[in-house]
């Protein structure tokens, strides 16, 4: 029986009504043939069923090819699931025969328009990934024609290889109720880098075999359930505004993927989980199709289109690999990230690691300084509409070496200069970098920044002195320091290693043409035990404005008797 809420509306309703009106009909006949009231209801009342059963099935035998062809559909139809993160290569291979006694050309197709999906045409690129996730299955080379045609014969069977790879690094979140974020569209409608900046999109893809007629004859639906990645080392650099950073980053000869201390925090043995897949041979990894040339240890990909990397060409198996990165700051004080990531094979399948590279773009200013002596820069701090309201101070990298003034926190008004004094005093020889901060301590904002490079010198040396120094208990020793001039001079005292040595008084007063003697106290050496050992200390003879005036160099032999 079909409940008038089933046939509601459309030709089978009013077939129902037609029914209805001709069972009150019957009724009235009946009246009219003499028989009694009950008799002629349940007549009229069988009629009406009657008919109702016969709109039914006239409803169920239009439905009837719709409702088969959707049967057929959800027995042909696979459900895949796939779980990717970013950089990751994710490989299937669905199994398909022939369904025809014929020859047949199938078409491939499905709907993905971020591009992460794709058919492995390469036999070679292939069996790198069955090697790589050891799958046993036959593989065929020009399987797939023209990029998504097969052609096969008569109830041959063969097996589609689905490779799914997405370069998103956006934020992925590990909780499944989290609501999920833009669809691909919109994401394609902002731009290739909001597409490469957002999380990998959790959604289905459905993917469909049809015919020459475009008659479907299998469906597979892979179910994409994205997964948060691992950073194996972060990287931090400074470089001038405007400027390029040219950087080179040695890898490790033999490392670990992050992963690996995952799993002991899961509590699952490494013996367990067998060692990872073995490499794949050189003459299966080419540097580049149709290359014969040396293939390179490793292969690099960043998350942004601006930056530059390469891999430094071997000229030794025992030289360390070197990855070479190339990228345009901006202007100060902005930070800019991206990601940096190293695969084992060409097709870029096998991730070694994820190294994030933040690069902060400052202002640059230039100095060159005397070890042991203080040279003087200035730098110019613009106050915005937010500083006024609140203290502002200066803060560096190295602040033994590298002094401030003010040092102490200050307040500076709406679109003034201020000046911030920079003294530099270096300790070691060479080029070195020091970076100075600005910071808006009611807002914790960074207002400013520099990058001061350095070129530090030696000064000559004046002097030289050879001392003997028990290395368990240290010692006090002095050398003599005379006044050249003709009238009374304080001389400052300091030293290239103060962990090592310190002075009896850090600065002294010696009369016009006099002579004096400076204190100086060895450090014990607890660490090397009474190991016997060397080392060149400097002491810097500084006057009242902190020029150098002489240099000492003291080599101090370390034993475990005074000489």
């Amino acid at each position: 029986r079909t409940s008038g809420a089933t046939l509601a509306g459309g030709p089978a309703a009013d077939g129902v009504a037609t029914a209805k009106a001709g069972a009150l009909g019957a009724v009235a006949r009946a009246l009219e043939m003499g028989l009694d009231e009950q008799q002629s209801l349940a007549r009229a009342r069988l009629q009406l069923q009657q008919r109702e059963l016969r709109a039914a099935e006239a409803v169920r035998l239009s439905n009837r090819d719709a409702r088969l062809r959707s049967l057929l559909q959800d027995s042909t139809q696979q459900v895949r699931y796939m779980y990717p993160h970013y950089g990751s290569a994710e490989f299937i291979e669905i199994p398909f025969r022939n369904p025809y006694g014929a020859e047949h050309c199938f078409t491939i197709k499905w709907d993905d328009p971020l591009a992460h999906t794709s058919i492995v045409t390469s036999v070679q690129e292939w069996r790198a990934l069955k090697a790589l996730h050891d799958v046993q299955t036959p593989a065929e080379e020009k399987l797939v024609l023209q990029g998504q045609q097969l052609w096969l014969m008569p109830q041959e069977m063969v097996y589609i290889p689905i490779k799914y790879q997405a370069w998103q690094h956006g934020h992925v979140s590990a909780n499944e109720d989290a609501p999920e974020g833009p669809s691909a569209q919109q994401l394609l409608q902002s731009g290739a880098r909001a597409v490469a900046a957002a999380p990998i999109v959790r959604r289905s893809i459905l993917l469909t075999i049809c015919n020459v007629k475009q008659e479907e004859v299998a469906c597979v639906e892979l179910r994409i359930r994205p997964q948060p990645f691992v950073l194996d080392q972060t990287f931090r650099f400074h470089q001038s505004e405007n400027e390029f950073l040219k950087t080179t980053i040695r890898l490790q000869s033999v490392r670990w993927h992050s992963s690996g201390p995952l799993m002991h925090a899961l509590g699952v043995s490494p013996a367990t989980i067998g060692p990872p897949p073995a490499p794949l041979p050189f003459s299966a990894a080419p540097t580049s199709i149709g290359s014969s040339a040396a293939p390179q240890p490793v292969w690099v990909r960043t998350s942004d289109p601006d930056v530059v990397a390469g891999v430094h060409e071997q000229r030794g198996p025992s030289d360390p690999v070197e990855v070479s990165i190339k990228y345009k700051c901006a202007a100060s004080p902005s930070v800019n990230r991206f990601l940096v990531l190293v695969y084992k094979d060409v097709w870029m399948h096998e991730l070694l690691e994820t190294w994030e590279v933040i690069v902060h773009a400052l202002q640059r200013i230039d100095l060159h300084a005397l070890v042991g002596q203080t040279s003087t820069a200035k730098a110019l701090l613009r106050g915005d509409s937010h500083s006024a309201h609140g203290l502002v101070q200066c803060f560096a990298s190295v602040p033994a070496e590298l002094s401030l003034t003010p040092s102490a926190p200050f307040a500076l008004a709406h679109g003034t200069l201020s000046d911030v004094s920079l003294a530099l005093r270096p300790l070691s020889a060479g080029r070195k970098q020091y970076v100075v901060h600005a910071v808006d301590l009611s807002r914790r904002v960074l207002l400013s920044s520099w990058l001061v490079c350095a070129v530090n010198r030696l000064p000559a040396v004046t002097k030289a002195f050879s001392l003997s120094v028990h290395a368990s208990y240290g010692a006090n020793k002095k050398i003599s320091l005379a006044n050249p001039y003709t009238y009374d001079a304080t001389f400052r005292f300091f030293t290239d290693q103060p962990h090592l040595l310190s002075f009896k008084q850090s600065e002294q007063l010696i009369a016009a043409g006099e002579k004096a003697f400076i204190g100086l106290r060895f450090a014990p050496l607890t660490s090397r035990g009474g190991v016997s050992g060397s080392t060149k200390l400097l002491v810097f003879v500084n006057n009242e404005d902190d020029k150098n005036e002489e240099c000492m160099e003291v080599t101090v032999v370390y034993n475990d008797r005074v000489g």
